[in-house]
Protein backbone atom coordinates (compact mmCIF):
# COMPACT_ATOMS: atom_id res chain seq x y z
CA UNK A 1 0.00 0.00 0.00
CA UNK A 2 1.06 3.60 -0.88
CA UNK A 3 1.77 6.32 2.27
CA UNK A 4 -1.25 7.98 0.91
CA UNK A 5 -3.75 4.89 2.39
CA UNK A 6 -2.23 5.61 5.58
CA UNK A 7 -3.71 9.20 5.45
CA UNK A 8 -6.04 10.30 7.86
CA UNK A 9 -9.09 11.56 5.25
CA UNK A 10 -11.43 9.10 3.35
CA UNK A 11 -10.94 11.52 0.60
CA UNK A 12 -6.95 10.70 0.76
CA UNK A 13 -8.14 6.88 0.64
CA UNK A 14 -10.37 7.22 -2.36
CA UNK A 15 -7.67 8.97 -4.93
CA UNK A 16 -5.52 6.29 -3.88
CA UNK A 17 -8.11 3.54 -4.88
CA UNK A 18 -9.59 5.61 -7.64
CA UNK A 19 -6.00 6.10 -9.07
CA UNK A 20 -5.50 2.56 -8.50
CA UNK A 21 -8.43 0.79 -9.82
CA UNK A 22 -10.61 3.40 -12.10
CA UNK A 23 -8.16 4.79 -14.65
CA UNK A 24 -9.94 3.69 -17.54
CA UNK A 25 -13.25 4.42 -15.72
CA UNK A 26 -15.77 7.24 -17.31
CA UNK A 27 -17.24 10.52 -15.81
CA UNK A 28 -20.29 8.24 -15.01
CA UNK A 29 -18.76 5.38 -13.22
CA UNK A 30 -15.94 7.42 -11.58
CA UNK A 31 -19.00 9.19 -9.93
CA UNK A 32 -20.87 6.58 -9.27
CA UNK A 33 -17.90 4.94 -7.72
CA UNK A 34 -17.35 7.92 -5.36
CA UNK A 35 -20.73 8.07 -4.56
CA UNK A 36 -20.63 4.53 -3.15
CA UNK A 37 -17.32 4.87 -1.83
CA UNK A 38 -18.08 7.59 0.66
CA UNK A 39 -22.11 5.86 1.37
CA UNK A 40 -19.93 2.62 2.81
CA UNK A 41 -17.46 4.39 4.38
CA UNK A 42 -19.95 6.41 6.15
CA UNK A 43 -22.39 3.41 6.73
CA UNK A 44 -19.48 1.70 8.54
CA UNK A 45 -18.76 4.76 10.70
CA UNK A 46 -22.42 4.68 11.77
CA UNK A 47 -21.62 0.73 12.62
CA UNK A 48 -18.29 1.08 14.60
CA UNK A 49 -19.75 4.37 16.35
CA UNK A 50 -23.25 2.19 17.41
CA UNK A 51 -20.59 -0.11 18.47
CA UNK A 52 -18.03 1.71 20.66
CA UNK A 53 -21.12 2.98 22.58
CA UNK A 54 -23.28 0.71 23.15
CA UNK A 55 -21.91 -2.60 23.31
CA UNK A 56 -19.63 -3.77 26.14
CA UNK A 57 -15.78 -4.25 25.13
CA UNK A 58 -16.24 -8.06 24.15
CA UNK A 59 -19.20 -7.74 22.12
CA UNK A 60 -18.06 -4.65 20.05
CA UNK A 61 -14.60 -6.67 19.38
CA UNK A 62 -16.96 -10.06 18.10
CA UNK A 63 -18.75 -7.40 15.85
CA UNK A 64 -15.70 -5.89 14.15
CA UNK A 65 -14.15 -9.32 13.80
CA UNK A 66 -17.37 -10.35 11.80
CA UNK A 67 -17.43 -7.48 9.76
CA UNK A 68 -13.51 -7.85 9.13
CA UNK A 69 -14.12 -11.80 7.73
CA UNK A 70 -17.48 -10.34 6.17
CA UNK A 71 -15.26 -7.69 4.34
CA UNK A 72 -12.24 -10.69 3.58
CA UNK A 73 -15.13 -12.94 2.20
CA UNK A 74 -15.95 -10.35 -0.09
CA UNK A 75 -12.91 -10.02 -1.36
CA UNK A 76 -12.17 -13.51 -2.30
CA UNK A 77 -15.77 -13.88 -4.24
CA UNK A 78 -14.51 -10.94 -5.95
CA UNK A 79 -10.97 -12.51 -6.96
CA UNK A 80 -12.86 -15.83 -7.41
CA UNK A 81 -15.36 -13.87 -10.20
CA UNK A 82 -18.46 -15.06 -7.87
CA UNK A 83 -19.31 -11.56 -6.84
Amino acid sequence: MTSELRGDTLLALWREWDRLLLSEAGDVQRSEMRRAFFSGAAAALQLMTTVATELPDEAACVALDGWLKECRDFGRSVAEGRA
